[in-house]
């Protein structure tokens, strides 16, 4: 088994002997000398070397494939097993691999055991984290096409034209504080504190950035009602509800007035005549719907037919098997007939047609589209694309080093204002241009 493994490695990969040994000894657990007697056998003498039956130990060049060591039937299952949970989410775990190697081989192996192996073959037991249904394929392709535009949107602003703005939310604690400090292991106490285990109430802030430092034109505090304009991007407000997920305390509506009512009448002060290039992630309310949104995924035969049929002058031309297909505007209403499209035929050409006149415009895009402005949304689970992450973990740090055990709502809210305009007093530097940048 592993002579055909290197074999296959050589022929397949078109790699070199030594490339081969690499690979199959990371793979099987199997060392590099152990393989190197093995194809040099087959490769010298034409010998297939047996796999050891002796308790020798590892150390034995004949060991090859030892019962106590990870056999290569076991190593493949861990590999297709974390293959297949990447794709499905089901956890993988040492119990359950340790169950399905004697369930399929017979071979039985603690779970520290495998845990043992698995470490061996360089996995690592972390948190996992859910980066959606799509594909990895999809996923670099979303990647590669905001890389794209982001290159020209750094072009733009590099002669003059343009400013980049990040945006992001984040949140505050009441009791948001350091978890990790010197303590004395001899003491009675060891590492344990005393303390209020709640997290206590909670802060929502919105905010933006630019290479200039934060959005910011009118330093004083904005007025509660949202309805009046003020000049800055800075909107902080109370959470209500104990959500688990911060983002359920915003939605469109709040959204859309600080669009209107922040960020554009700041962006406008302090770049006259400047485009902005908002860039910001894909919240489900970044992505507000009007009552003219065409729904296609919602919409029935008929009324797909009926949406098309004014904007139409003769019929739709249907390319099907690489041959186009021309039907008539009565045939859209037409069901299972051979002298109609087919669902989701039509389906695909409403959604075609809405693409090409960019009839689907949310609501901040139409907002943009009044000033010329320009949205580039960030590949979903990419926070690191965020440089304003970086902003929220320096505020947030000054936070915690506030020697203030709970603190009020207005409190906290002063400090989330100091830990974006710096605080003499404590050494705290702001988020100017020259940390911005």
């Amino acid at each position: 088994m592993l002579l055909l493994m290197i074999e296959k490695r050589r022929f397949e990969q078109e790699s070199s002997i030594t490339e081969a040994v690499k690979f199959v000894s990371s793979a099987t657990l199997t060392s590099e000398k152990t393989l190197w007697k093995v194809w040099s056998s087959w490769d010298k003498e034409g010998i297939i070397l047996d796999k050891d039956k002796n308790r020798r130990g590892g150390a034995s060049i004949l060991h090859v494939n030892h019962e106590r060591h990870l056999d290569i039937e076991s190593s493949m299952i861990i590999h297709e097993e974390a293959q297949k949970s990447m794709k499905t989410g089901f956890p993988l775990t040492s119990k359950y691999l340790a169950a399905l190697i004697e369930e399929k081989h017979g071979i039985k192996a603690h779970p520290k055991t495998v845990a043992k192996w698995l470490h061996t073959l360089k996995y690592e037991f972390g948190l996992r984290k859910l980066v959606g249904t799509k594909s990895i394929s999809s996923r670099k392709e979303r990647i590669r096409v905001y890389i794209q535009e982001y290159h020209y949107a750094l072009m733009e602003q590099a002669e003059g034209k343009s400013i980049i703005v990040f945006m992001d939310e984040t949140y505050l604690h009441q009791r948001h504080r350091l978890n990790y400090g010197w303590y004395g292991p001899d003491l009675p106490t060891k590492n344990e504190i005393q303390g209020i285990a709640s997290k206590g109430k909670r802060v929502i802030l919105l905010h933006a950035l630019t290479l200039d430092g934060m959005l910011v034109v009118d330093q004083n505090p904005p007025p509660d009602d949202m309805q009046k304009e003020h000049l800055s991007a800075e909107l902080i407000f109370e959470g209500i509800g104990d959500f688990e997920d911060y983002h359920k305390n915003i939605n469109k509506t709040v959204f859309m007035l600080w669009i209107t009512k922040r960020l554009i009448p700041t962006f406008k002060a302090k770049y006259p005549g400047k485009k902005m290039i908002l860039v910001m992630d894909n919240a489900s309310y970044h992505h507000p719907r009007d009552k003219d949104w065409v729904a296609t995924a919602k919409m029935t035969r008929d009324k797909l037919a009926s949406w098309i049929l004014p904007k139409l002058s003769k019929g739709i031309t249907i390319y099907r098997e690489g041959q186009a297909k021309f039907f008539s505007r009565a045939s859209l209403f037409n069901k299972n007939s051979k002298y109609a499209p087919r669902f989701d035929e039509l389906q695909a050409y409403v959604n075609s047609y809405i693409e090409e006149h960019q009839i689907n415009r949310n609501m901040v895009q139409k907002e943009f589209d009044k000033d010329g402005f320009q949205i580039i949304y960030t590949p979903p689970y990419v926070s690191s694309l965020q440089p304003i992450e970086l902003v929220w973990a320096h505020m947030k740090s000054y936070i915690a080093r506030t020697p203030i055990t709970t603190r009020s709502i207005p409190l906290l809210i002063e400090l989330g204002r100091k830990g974006l305009r710096g605080d003499k007093a404590r050494n705290h530097k702001p988020v100017d241009a020259v940390l911005a940048r």
